[in-house]
C-alpha cells in the first residue's frame, strides 16, 4: 500500500489523539529510608508480644497492604534489609551516610534496572537528627562546632544526591524525594530540649538541608514530597490537652503507647502508630496522585482508625 501525504497526516492524528496506555492496576514501588519506612511487622516488630501487633503499620506497609502498591514479594533477604518487600530497602537505624555505605541505593538501583521498580520514594534522615541516638543533642548543645555543622550538613546533602543520581543512571524511575522534618517542634522536644536557642540551631541547620534537597530535585526533575510542613500541618492539629482528633478520636501525642490512641509508638524512638501512619500515607498518596498521574485513594478517618483496630466513634 502506498502512503500518500494525506495518509500519513491521519496516521499521524489518530496516534496523536489515541489513549494514552493504561497504567498498571498495581505500580511497582520502590524504598530507601529509615525505620519510618521499614516494615514494622518485620524484623523490628513495632508492637511485638502485645494485641497490637498485626494492625501496627508503617505508612509504606499501608499503601501496600490496603492501597495495592507492589513493592515486591515478601522474603529474607539479609543485610541491610533483613526481612520484608523485595523492593523496600528502608533500613531500621539507617542514616544517610549508611544508606550509601551499606548499598541500599544500589541494590534498589539495580531493580530499577531490571524494569522492576517504577515509583521510588527516598525518606531518609530522621537518625541524622535524632534525640534516641544523641545526633539531635549534638547540635543542640553546640557539641558539633559550625564548621563541623557543615561539614554535617554537606555530607547528608551529599549522600542523598548520590541515591538520586545512582537510581537515574539506572532507569529514570518516577522519584519522590522527601525532605526533613524538623523534631524539635513537638510538645516532647519542647520538654526534652528546652533551651529555644539550641532548638532553633538545629531547625536552621535542618532548613538548609531542606533548602538543598529542593535545589536538587529541581536540579533533576524530581519531586519533593513536603515531609517538613505535614509535620507542621500536624502538630497544628493537637488541641491544649495534647490531642489530635482523627474521625471522632482523641489521638494522645503527649504519651507514647502501643495502643493505637496514641501518636507514638512504646518503643525507644517513638515511632510514629497506625493512625499517624494513615495520615502520612494520605500525605504520600497526595503527592503520587498530583505528580504523576496515579488515582490512589486517600484513606477516610474512618479507614485509618480501621486499620489501627479502632472501631470509629458513631
Amino acid at each position: 500500500m502506498k502512503c500518500t501525504p494525506l495518509t500519513l497526516i491521519a496516521v499521524a492524528l489518530l496516534l496523536a489523539f489515541a489513549p494514552a496506555p493504561a497504567r498498571a492496576v498495581n505500580p511497582t514501588i520502590g524504598f530507601l529510608g529509615d525505620s519510618n519506612t521499614d516494615e514494622y511487622r518485620s524484623n523490628d516488630n513495632r508492637a511485638a508480644n502485645t494485641p497490637y501487633a498485626d494492625t501496627t503499620l508503617s505508612w509504606a506497609e499501608l499503601l501496600i497492604n490496603h492501597r495495592s502498591l507492589d513493592a515486591g514479594e515478601w522474603g529474607e533477604w539479609g543485610e541491610p534489609r533483613r526481612s520484608g518487600y523485595a523492593y523496600n530497602w528502608s533500613r531500621s537505624g539507617a542514616t544517610t551516610e549508611s544508606m550509601i555505605a551499606e548499598g541500599q541505593h544500589t541494590g534498589l538501583a539495580e531493580q530499577v534496572a531490571e524494569g522492576e521498580v517504577e515509583f521510588v520514594v527516598i525518606w531518609i534522615g530522621t537518625n541524622d537528627f535524632n534525640s534516641w541516638n544523641n545526633t539531635y543533642r549534638e547540635v543542640y548543645d553546640g557539641t558539633l562546632d559550625d564548621k563541623q555543622l557543615d561539614a554535617k550538613i554537606d555530607s547528608i546533602v551529599d549522600s542523598i544526591t548520590t541515591a538520586v543520581d545512582t537510581l537515574q543512571a539506572a532507569g529514570d524511575p518516577n522519584i519522590v524525594l522527601a525532605n526533613f522534618p524538623d523534631p524539635g517542634q513537638t510538645i516532647l522536644a519542647f520538654i526534652s530540649f528546652p533551651s529555644s536557642k539550641g532548638r532553633q540551631r538545629v531547625s536552621d541547620a535542618i532548613a538548609e538541608i531542606n533548602t538543598r534537597l529542593d535545589e536538587l530535585a529541581s536540579s533533576r526533575g524530581i519531586v519533593l514530597a513536603d515531609v517538613a510542613s505535614f509535620g507542621s500541618t500536624l502538630v497544628s492539629r493537637i488541641d491544649a490537652t495534647g490531642s489530635l482528633v482523627v474521625g471522632g478520636e482523641s489521638i494522645n501525642t503527649l504519651f507514647k503507647g502501643n495502643e493505637p490512641h496514641h501518636l507514638q509508638l512504646n518503643d525507644s524512638a517513638g515511632h510514629i502508630g497506625t493512625v499517624g501512619s494513615g495520615l502520612l500515607a494520605n500525605f504520600f498518596i497526595k503527592v503520587l496522585n498530583e505528580n504523576y498521574g496515579l488515582s490512589l485513594e486517600p484513606f477516610t478517618d474512618a479507614e485509618i482508625l480501621a486499620n489501627a483496630g479502632i472501631a470509629a466513634s458513631s
